[in-house]
């Protein structure tokens, strides 16, 4: 992620002067969910066309909406979504192997070059199944979640001019020590202590989730207290 940086600035801003900066009033919420899906389809796929964009957006947000059914094998709307997705990654998939062969995308170029050439501790490449469910659950938390947090920052700050202030006082520092037309670096995210300070304590008032579940794969020990491995 380090190396999409730059690249991730360059989107966020591009969006900002296209649908933020001559409007006297915006959604935020809808834009920032846009926004974040053209960050996480540019920087996972390559995809910077908006048609693509919406060729994909489109089941991606069915999957959204149907992912409280139950899990049964019955063709409920994030199942019959989910379908769709994984055809659409298939054509990615196959084209973005013969471009890798041929010498026409880097093994870097995005997410999907990097799951297909990345080897495990086993020395095994992932199998295309796992590519896909890779992607999908980056591209929900990438998008989803992050929008919602985003938003919440934003009611947030505006509520507080106090933080508001220091939040710009942050930002124009490290503005001032570069130059206008020079993208974000990992340098200048790790100066941003505030800033995420802001975005962690408005996770905590509103979480972007309601709650989470996770699996022991090994027997662990936490503050005195026995997780015992799945099944155990």
């Amino acid at each position: 992620m380090r190396r999409y940086v730059g690249r991730s600035s360059s989107i966020a801003q591009a969006h900002i002067e296209k649908f933020w900066l001559d409007e006297s009033k915006v959604r935020a919420y809808v834009l920032l969910k846009k926004a974040m899906f053209s960050a996480v389809f540019n920087l996972f796929l390559s995809i910077q066309n908006e048609e693509e964009e919406r060729e994909l957006l489109v089941p991606f947000e069915e999957f959204l909406h149907g992912m409280l059914e139950l899990p049964i094998n019955f063709p409920g709307r994030a199942k019959l979504a989910r379908h769709k997705i994984f055809e659409k990654l298939d054509k990615y998939i196959s084209k973005r192997k013969v471009e890798i062969q041929e010498g026409k995308a880097s093994a870097e170029q995005d997410l999907l070059s990097v799951l297909l050439t990345t080897r495990g501790e086993d020395g095994e490449l992932m199998s295309e199944e796992e590519v896909k469910r890779n992607i999908l659950m980056m591209v929900l938390a990438g998008h989803d979640t992050t929008a919602s947090t985003l938003v919440v920052s934003m009611k947030c700050i505006a509520e507080n001019p106090w933080c508001y202030d220091r939040l710009r006082q942050e930002h124009l520092a490290i503005a001032a020590a570069k130059d206008s037309s020079e993208p974000l670096r990992v340098e200048d995210l790790q100066k941003m202590n505030y800033t995420w300070k802001v975005v962690q304590e408005a996770m905590r008032l509103l979480p972007p989730a309601l709650g989470n579940t996770r699996i022991a794969i090994t027997q662990m020990t936490i503050e005195g207290f026995t997780v015992p491995k799945i099944g155990e």
